[in-house]
């Protein structure tokens, strides 16, 4: 394995206040989310998983993590931001690409706040806005342009949410509402939030200044050898049909758990 990107740990480890993840997904990608430390002190791990499924859980095992520099006064508005994200957004938060920096989390309530023509939020533009939401911003969106390997990457996404219209989880014609907007926008991959957020400079940081180490994230996370995001929806489909047939008296047990 390469060496730990720089600025960046291997779970599990001494996560402070606040620390944005970098996971593998288990289908040949990467997943981002934050871990956060509670008031009954005890660090959670808060991320959108997929189309309406925004989860709080344990602490991942593996993968990578870093801490933003989030200055005092932001840090203690931030940490109760995220502990309010999960209640307040129970099955409601879209899956969708487009991400400019105008939406938004109430600071009051935790409800999201959709902005420009935008229809929901990624595991990485979850994290984004998180920390936008407070008032320091990780990025410029408006520096990010498109990469080799993101339009298969988002028509393999666009390709599960037609499994979930199909299985009543998503409204019908929804996977084509996201599929249009992929053709015009960028996409943010979890290793460019946990970039920005360790770049030693002060935020936002553009794409340019990340994306080396991102690269250098990604690969180290799930190295080169892992099926091609192409199939990722194949893969999930697969996962699921294991996890059915496990809720089966006579099955054996198992389990799966696409996070994007």
């Amino acid at each position: 394995m390469v060496g730990v990107p720089e600025h960046t740990q291997v779970l599990p480890g001494d996560f402070g206040d606040v620390a944005v993840v970098v996971i593998p997904n288990g289908a040949g990608g990467t997943h981002a989310g934050v871990i956060y430390l509670r008031g009954d002190s005890t660090h959670r791990f808060l991320h959108l998983a997929f189309h309406h499924t925004l989860c709080i859980q344990g602490v991942p095992t593996s993968g990578l993590f870093g801490s933003p520099r989030v200055p005092g006064r932001l840090l203690s508005h931030l940490l109760m931001l995220l502990d309010t994200l999960e209640p307040a957004n129970r099955g409601s938060i879209n899956y969708a690409f487009r991400y400019d920096g105008t939406t938004k989390f109430d600071v009051a309530t935790g409800v999201i706040r959709l902005g420009n023509g935008c229809i929901g939020l990624t595991c990485a533009t979850f994290v984004l806005a998180a920390f936008d939401s407070v008032g320091f911003p990780l990025v410029d969106p408006s520096s990010w342009t498109a990469r080799t390997g993101d339009p298969e990457a988002m028509d393999a996404l666009v390709k599960l949410l037609r499994k979930y219209e199909a299985e009543g989880k998503a409204t019908q014609g929804y996977a084509n509402s996201v599929a249009a907007e992929a053709a015009t926008c960028s996409r943010f991959r979890p290793e460019d939030v946990l970039a920005a957020a360790t770049e030693p400079a002060t935020p936002p940081h553009t794409m340019t200044t990340i994306q080396e180490r991102s690269a250098a994230i990604g690969i180290w996370v799930v190295p080169p050898s892992p099926p091609a995001v192409a199939q990722l929806a194949e893969i999930v489909e697969e996962v699921s049909s294991t996890a059915e047939e496990s809720s089966k008296p006579s099955t054996e047990d198992g389990s799966g758990r696409l996070e994007p």
